[in-house]
């Protein structure tokens, strides 16, 4: 029937002719055996090959005209032993061909400029790869490095004017991306590099040396991260930044230079070196990142190349003294620095870097407390503050001094003591509920928000919500099974999310203003999920939750 109707098609096309009128010819179908029309193993759409509809195919040839090969179009075609690329494709991307492990050979036209991340990923039997171009064309495809992993065994490209082969080194536009062989011991980057991309040599294991060029001057994040046979490293004069995690895991590494021209050193940069036993920072660092040194157990020397205000100026210097660095001091140009109980940084409380300590004075000059800086301090019962009771009621974040593990209950200061509230007030907030333990509360006077202070105070049977509140904020009563009542007053004009969410004996809701007053009220949803209460009692009668 079909053939009939391409033939009725077909005759059309040639009558219409003979009437000198312009016709588009038909599209080409495939026809079976059978005479139906064939679906192409290959699915395009706009130019680009975005699947395989047939997964046991064992050969396919791309279109001509296509220009990409798109993620994942041949993913888990496990039969897959040969493919022909058209001479119009320039971009193979992400996970392309991932999966084909029957594929022990390809041909990349010269037009191809990028390949995606793992696009031949899992490609086990891929041991030749050959390129239309020159080798100075191939060495400017994007991505190139995406057909050398652990899983591709393929150590050369055949070019039309030579083989190119695979380095120890990727390198890309003076950036080294990654190490393709990861069982080297000994690496010299090459010259002309300039930056050490992320990841360019994480986890390879074997690494016991590298020599970076003197024009390197930024080092990625993960750089070196699992390089666990590294023993030192010398980083070039220039680097200007030690990236995150760049070192993380050198176990082996024993010492580092770091140039003057660093003036940052990232987050967990050296974290869990636990055989660095010394390091020399220069003074032109200015900031270290979070935990850079962290489990770095065997750091006892530590040396700065400036003074001691201008290590007192470094920001983040409480992150060489935590997670087991068993360093005391800094010795800097002009004396030692020794590691204070508190470290204080532009009046905040960063962090206390004697976790074992019973007791810690705070400084008058200090107005918040950041955010963790007492974190884990279990044995810490007394505090001291150097101000009035009144400078300490000013102080932010000082919730952060009581929770469940310090186990102080009030603060010594200069004209008193300050007992732990059972609510703690910042700047008209009621932040934190610092006794979960407590059965009833009387949120003080004067308070204008509620933020999330009581949840999960699961003995909480009892608020009393003062006239100044105007908002309650998401989270506050969660999780407070014991509460059977609430009465919100009037001033309330917005109640957050999830705010009573299973309150599961909470039966009894009550609003100090009228119906109409209470539907103006804010809700955000799921304010009330699992409480039994179905209806509010208002002023002038009742009204639905």
């Amino acid at each position: 029937m079909k053939i009939r109707r391409l033939c009725i098609a077909l005759l059309l096309v040639a009558a219409v002719a003979d009437n000198a009128i312009a016709v588009t010819a038909p599209k080409a179908v495939n026809i079976g055996s059978d005479g139906e029309r064939q679906k192409p193993v290959v699915l395009v759409e706009d130019g680009v090959a975005v699947g395989c509809r047939d997964k046991s195919v064992t050969s396919v040839e791309i279109p001509a005209g296509v220009t990409k090969i798109g993620n994942g179009a041949f993913y888990g075609c496990k039969a897959l032993a040969s493919v022909v690329i058209p001479e119009s494709v320039t971009e193979i991307d992400w996970y392309a061909f991932y999966g084909c492990k029957a594929l022990a050979s390809v041909v990349i036209p010269a037009g191809v400029t990028e390949i995606g991340e793992s696009a031949f990923l899992e490609c086990w039997a891929l041991t030749s790869v050959e390129f239309g171009g020159t080798v100075a064309q191939w060495e400017a495809v994007k991505g190139k490095d995406n057909l050398f992993n652990v899983y591709v065994h393929a150590t050369s490209v055949k070019c039309a004017d030579g083989v190119w082969q695979k380095p120890v080194v990727l390198v890309e536009g003076g950036v080294a991306v990654k190490c393709l062989d990861k069982s080297a011991a000994s690496v010299e980057i090459p010259a002309g590099v300039t930056k050490i991309g992320n990841g360019a040599f994480y986890g390879c294991k074997a690494l016991a040396s590298v020599v970076i060029p003197a024009g390197v001057t930024e080092i990625g994040e993960n750089a070196f991260d699992g390089c666990t046979s590294l023993a030192s490293v010398v980083i070039p004069a220039g680097v200007t930044e030690i990236g995150l995690e760049a070192f993380k895991g050198c176990t082996s590494l024993v010492s580092v230079v770091i140039p003057e021209s660093v003036t940052e050193i990232g987050e967990n940069a050296f974290a869990s070196c636990t055989s660095l036993v010394s390091v020399v920072i220069p003074e032109s660092v200015t900031k270290i990142g979070y935990r850079a040194f962290s489990d770095c157990k065997a750091l006892a020397s530590v040396e700065f190349g400036g003074t001691v205000a201008q290590w007192e100026a470094v920001k983040g210097k409480d992150n060489l003294f935590n997670g087991y660095v068993p360093a005391t001091s800094v010795k800097c140009a002009d004396g030692v620095w020794q590691k204070p109980v508190v470290l204080v940084e532009d009046g905040v409380a960063v962090g206390c870097l004697d976790k074992s300590a019973a007791s810690v004075e705070i400084p008058a000059g200090v107005t918040k407390i950041g955010n963790g800086a007492f974190y884990g301090c279990k044995a810490l019962s007394s505090v001291a503050f150097g101000g009035t009771k009144s400078a300490w009621d000013a102080v932010k974040g000082k919730d952060s001094l009581f929770n469940v593990y310090v186990h102080a209950t009030s603060v010594k200061c200069a004209d008193g003591v300050w007992q732990k509230p059972v609510v703690l007030v910042e700047g008209g907030v009621a932040v934190k509920c610092l006794d979960k333990s407590a059965a009833s509360v009387e949120i003080p006077a004067g308070v204008t928000e509620i933020d999330g202070t009581f949840d999960g105070c699961t003995s909480l049977a009892s608020v009393v919500i003062p006239d100044s509140v105007t908002r309650i904020g998401g989270w506050t009563f969660k999780d407070c099974t014991a509460l059977a009542s609430v009465v919100i007053p009037d001033s309330v004009t917005k109640i957050g999310w999830e705010a009573f969410k299973n309150c599961k004996a909470l039966a009894s809701v009550a609003f100090g203003g009228t119906v109409a007053q209470w539907k103006a009220v804010e809700k955000e949803p799921s304010w009330h999920k699992g409480v039994p209460a179905k209806s509010v009692k208002c002023a002038d009668g009742e009204a639905r939750l």
